[in-house]
């Protein structure tokens, strides 16, 4: 995975330790959308899936 991204998180998660309590759901809801929109346009990155290619016979139906 990225470096950046191991980066960002850590720095989300110090700085959230130094941030209001009235502003910490607010921060959490757009760091865990962030993440999660960061997860879905690199998702063959997180989730490598197999080829068509290396279907066994099992797998194709006759």
């Amino acid at each position: 995975m990225n470096k950046n991204f191991y980066l960002a998180v850590m720095i989300s998660i110090i700085a959230g330790l130094y941030i209001p309590k009235d502003m910490q759901f607010i921060v959490t809801v757009i760091i865990m959308s962030s993440v999660i929109t960061f997860i879905g346009v690199n998702y063959k990155e997180f989730f490598k899936g197999g080829d068509d290619n290396e279907r066994t016979d099992s797998d194709v139906s006759k």
